[in-house]
């Protein structure tokens, strides 16, 4: 009864051994990859570097949008939700989370941020009440402005994206037109 409760021990040990030394190093590598901004040397041009493993949320019709955006938000997710919508209205060569923009998301971020007693409220009220009335005009300020807040040192906003840039945006990550 020993023997075959040592022989078990044993291969365990030894598959721990092999395995967890494999493990680890497979995921720096995706950690790596996924985390480190990626610097590119482009030549005259505007491209702009995405990773793959970025979040992408897309709105689904019957969202329970309460679940996604609780009253219990902390500022940070509140920042990285303003900023994350802001990438499909600007340009900047690198850009990292995507939540699609709609008017009840928008309207339930207000609701959180009237709820909650966040330091810079006033900035969260002012960009999302201008784009639940539809005016993106000033989203490169937007975004540069909750960047700033969360220390950002890669992925300034530079312009606006045209319509045409927009509509290829919303197609090629959320899959339909705004």
């Amino acid at each position: 009864m020993k023997k075959p409760f040592v022989v078990m021990i044993i291969l365990v040990a030894v598959g721990a051994i092999i395995y967890f030394p494999f493990y680890q190093n497979s995921e720096e590598a995706g950690s790596a990859e996924s985390k480190e901004p990626i610097e590119t040397a482009a030549v005259n041009t505007e491209e702009t570097v995405e990773d793959e493993s970025e979040p992408i949320i897309q709105a689904i019709e019957g969202e329970d949008i309460e679940a996604l955006l609780p009253l219990s938000m902390t500022e940070e997710s509140v920042q990285n939700r303003i900023h994350h919508m802001s990438h499909g209205y600007i340009h900047a060569r690198q850009k990292w989370g995507k939540f699609e923009v709609t008017k009840e998301r928008l309207g339930r971020l207000i609701e959180v941020i009237e709820e909650n007693d966040y330091e810079n409220e006033e900035l969260y009220l002012e960009i999302l009440t201008r784009w639940t009335d539809g005016d993106f005009s000033n989203a490169v300020e937007d975004h540069n402005a909750i960047w700033r807040l969360q220390n950002g040192t890669v992925g300034e906003a530079l312009r606006l994206l045209s319509a045409d840039e927009r509509e290829k945006y919303q197609e090629q990550h959320f899959g339909g037109k705004e």
